[in-house]
C-alpha cells in the first residue's frame, strides 16, 4: 500500500473509533447514539438518547468496518489518488544509463554536468533526468534518465555528454523493453555499439 492509502485507513480507523465510543447500549440490548454522554436530560426534559436500530451492539463494529472497508476500496480504486498519478508519470525503468568513472574531487562538476543535462531535458520534452548513483566502494556513478524513447533522450544529451571530459569512455545503456543497446563514448565523436 502507497502513503495515501495508508493514511486514508487511519483515518478511517480513527472515525470508527469515534463512532463506536459514541454508541452506547441500553438496558434492552439496543445501540443507542448518545448525543450528550455528560448529562441525562437536555434542558428540555427530552432525554439524551435516541434509538438508532435495534441491532446489538456486537453486530455494530462489524458493520462499521465494512463500511470503513468499502470506503476505503472506493476511494482507492476510483479517487483521484496523487500517487497513483505520480507512477503513471514515470516509466517503470529508466529509458538510458550512463555510466562513467569518477574521482571525489569531481563531484562539483559533476553536479553542473547533472543540471545541464537535467535543463536540456526538459527544455527538449523528452522527459527527465533520475536520480543519480555513486558507488562508495569504487569510482562508478550512473545517470539514470526516464522518457518515452531512447533515442530522442540520446540525442539530446550525448552532445552534453561529449563535452565533458569526465564522460570520456562512459557507457551508454539505452533500454527499447527487454532489449538494449550499449554504445561507449569517445571526446572524439567517435563511439562503439554493442547490442545486448
Amino acid at each position: 500500500m502507497n502513503a495515501a492509502m495508508m493514511s486514508r485507513m487511519k483515518e478511517l480507523e480513527a472515525q470508527n473509533a469515534r463512532l463506536r465510543k459514541m454508541y452506547i447500549e441500553d438496558k434492552h440490548g439496543r445501540a443507542v447514539l448518545s448525543r450528550c454522554p455528560s448529562t441525562k436530560e437536555r434542558s428540555t426534559g427530552q432525554p439524551a438518547t435516541s434509538t438508532i436500530d435495534v441491532h446489538s451492539i456486537d453486530n455494530l463494529v462489524p458493520m462499521l468496518r465494512r463500511r470503513a472497508f468499502a470506503a476505503f476500496l472506493f476511494a482507492a480504486l476510483f479517487g483521484d489518488c496523487p500517487a497513483a498519478s505520480d507512477q503513471s508519470h514515470r516509466p517503470p525503468g529508466p529509458v538510458m544509463m550512463v555510466h562513467f568513472d569518477y574521482y571525489p574531487q569531481d563531484m562539483p562538476r559533476i553536479h553542473a554536468l547533472e543540471r545541464r543535462l537535467e535543463s536540456a531535458i526538459k527544455r527538449a520534452g523528452v522527459g527527465e533526468l533520475g536520480e543519480t548513483e555513486f558507488h562508495l566502494d569504487g569510482n562508478d556513478g550512473y545517470f539514470y534518465m526516464y522518457g518515452a524513447d531512447p533515442d530522442r533522450m540520446y540525442t539530446v544529451v550525448s552532445p552534453i555528454l561529449k563535452s565533458s571530459r569526465l564522460m570520456s569512455d562512459a557507457e551508454v545503456t539505452k533500454h527499447y523493453g527487454s532489449h538494449t543497446q550499449t554504445a561507449v563514448l569517445h571526446r572524439d565523436g567517435e563511439h562503439n555499439d554493442s547490442g545486448k
